[in-house]
């Protein structure tokens, strides 16, 4: 894993995948479109996982590349998103998981795995930048 938080651009979007699950998305009260929750952006033990837009789009793959399953969508947010709260965009390729694999990252803090209150801290600034980038609106 390298530390290539400090070359990611701030307008680089970053992607995460959200299944159409209770919770993870709720209707926004201005506009009514569905957004996502900080549910959505649970903590593995290693941080949270997203892929990098640039990575991907180093390998000929688009945000719709990672969709596996139906009912399944994906989000994006700018890299910038997450200095506020002091969160890092940690490579963190899997090779398990060709070919998107190789643009896999984590979104990491000062310890592998902050407790609940900095999660949420972190997973609500994430969600609050979210916009939908497949399928389209």
């Amino acid at each position: 894993m390298s530390a290539r938080d400090e070359n990611n651009s701030d307008i680089e979007l970053i992607y995460r995948r959200i299944p159409e699950a209770p919770g993870f998305l709720v209707p926004d009260l201005e506009t009514g479109r569905r957004v996502p929750t900080h549910t959505a952006f649970r903590w593995d033990p290693d941080g949270i996982s997203v892929h990098r837009s640039s990575l991907l789009t180093e390998y000929g793959l688009g945000p719709e590349s990672m969709v596996k399953k139906p009912g399944q969508m994906v989000w994006g947010f700018p890299a910038r998103a997450t200095r506020p709260c002091k969160a890092k965009i940690i490579d963190a390729p899997d090779p398990e998981d060709p070919p998107i694999g190789m643009a896999h990252a984590l979104i990491q803090c000062e310890v592998p795995r902050p407790d609940k209150p900095r999660r949420r801290e972190i997973s609500e600034a994430l969600a609050e930048e979210s916009r939908l980038c497949f399928p389209a609106e």
